[in-house]
């Protein structure tokens, strides 16, 4: 593995570090709901996580007609969303490689 590439590993990982709730890295969904959408963790059975709401990005109050919004395309909020699930998988494969390369 290059430099650069464990490099970018050790960044996905403390990343992750900092996002975890509960010592737990949970997945990221869009959410709707009352008329406004947010970015929450998704409370699973298995990962026995509470229903959270918003507690990744969570709305503001738009100045031109009052209601609550995130101002990105839905679009862009699954693709944010998809991208820090998949940041797990990547450091893993990274890790992999490395020991792979090592041998």
């Amino acid at each position: 593995m290059t430099t650069d590439t464990t490099k970018l590993a050790e960044r996905i990982e403390a990343l992750l570090e900092n996002v975890q709730e509960d010592g737990r890295l949970l997945p990221w969904t869009v959410q709707s709901g009352c008329s406004y959408r947010r970015i929450a963790t998704l409370p699973t059975r298995e990962n026995g996580a509470r229903g959270s709401n918003g507690n990744v990005l969570a709305p503001h109050r738009q100045a031109s007609d009052g209601h609550p919004d995130l101002t990105m395309p839905e679009w862009q909020l699954e693709a944010l969303c998809e991208l820090m699930n998949m940041l797990p998988e990547v450091a893993q494969a990274l890790r992999a490689q490395e020991a792979h390369n090592a041998d």
